[in-house]
């Protein structure tokens, strides 16, 4: 996405992949070039930065953030401001203090129950934080209100399905009771089977 003239791609990976950080590179190249255009000047390329939010431990260290920039590896010098690639270590969160801040957001992105959400509730104090976990709250009561709609809805259809399906039996059982008391009072009168079964219409299998 394109945020005040930079490139941002946000991404969350769950799952450890072997070569993560190779296809976080490849992503941010791509990026990085789709966006010029045939005939625009390389000036116009734009300040793009991948940030990873993932599950599982990929550097060794402490610190669960994680920000690549292009170096000269003597001098330290910045090659360009162009270039960014943050990783979030969810699993370190909380063992290394460092930015209450973000780390606030990234408890609130690994929270999995009701008490993390309380947990997070209780010790944040940025407003956007709060405002999050009460419209989390408001989202799962909808879902769980739409569910239970869902149910009952069902259960009406289900109960109205029976209820005809019983009421056409019994028309069904009340008519074959009702022809073979007309073919039974045909036969005393002494008509044949054939002149019976014309007469109310029955099959040859019947």
């Amino acid at each position: 996405m394109d945020v005040d003239g930079r490139i941002i791609n946000i991404e969350l990976q769950v799952n450890k992949e072997s070569f993560f950080k190779e296809r976080t590179l490849f992503y941010w190249s791509k990026l990085y070039s789709e966006e010029l255009l045939a005939g625009d000047e390389y000036t116009e390329l734009k300040q793009t930065i991948c940030i990873n939010i993932i599950n599982f431990n990929l550097f060794k260290c402490e610190d669960y953030h994680s920000n690549f920039k292009i170096l000269e590896s003597e001098r330290k010098e910045l090659l360009t401001d162009k270039f960014a690639i943050h990783f979030f270590e969810l699993k370190k969160v909380g063992k290394y203090k460092k930015n209450k801040r973000m780390e606030d957001w990234l408890n609130l992105i690994n929270a999995e129950t009701e008490g993390d959400l309380m947990a997070i509730q209780q010790s944040t104090t940025i407003p956007e934080v709060q405002d999050t976990i009460v419209m989390l709250r408001h989202l799962s009561a909808d879902q769980q209100v739409r569910q239970e709609a869902y149910y009952r809805e069902k259960l009406l259809h289900d109960e109205a399905s029976a209820l005809e399906s019983a009421r056409r039996e019994g028309e069904a059982k009340g008519k074959a009771e009702e022809r073979s008391a007309v073919a039974e009072n045909m036969r005393k009168n002494g008509f044949t089977e054939e002149q019976i079964k014309l007469a109310l219409g029955y099959s040859d299998n019947e």
